[in-house]
């Protein structure tokens, strides 16, 4: 499991929103920041991932840390949070966030075109 830093988050925000890190600096409260950060801190758990991740999505989307594009901020700051996890299952561990993204049964799904009809 990664941790993140301050710089991480200044980094992820930058590409995320298209600014350069001087504006993401303008942008931030790094106390704010830091406190999220601090939450996602691997405790005595399994090692599962999972659950830091949510609560430094969590933390992110509570605290604020921008002064705006803190959702999709957050989000993405989660995914590279979990991407060594990932990255970890494909070498062979079992995958419980990709088994939960697939369907248990047959997929349907009805798409309706402009004219109203289904396929």
């Amino acid at each position: 499991m990664i941790t993140l830093e301050l710089a991480d988050l200044v980094v992820i925000a930058s590409r995320t929103l298209g600014l350069e890190t001087g504006q993401v600096l303008e942008l931030l409260d790094t106390a704010a920041a830091g406190q999220a950060l601090a939450q996602a801190q691997p405790g005595s758990g399994s090692g599962d991932p999972a659950s830091p991740a949510a609560a430094l999505l969590h933390a992110l989307v509570r605290r604020r840390p921008l002064r705006r594009g803190n959702q999709q901020v957050a989000l993405a700051v989660m995914l590279q949070f979990l991407a060594p996890a990932k990255a970890a299952t494909r070498s062979g561990k079992q995958d419980p966030l990709g088994q939960m993204a697939q369907p248990s049964g047959p997929a349907r799904h009805s798409i309706r075109s402009r004219s109203g009809s289904r396929s």
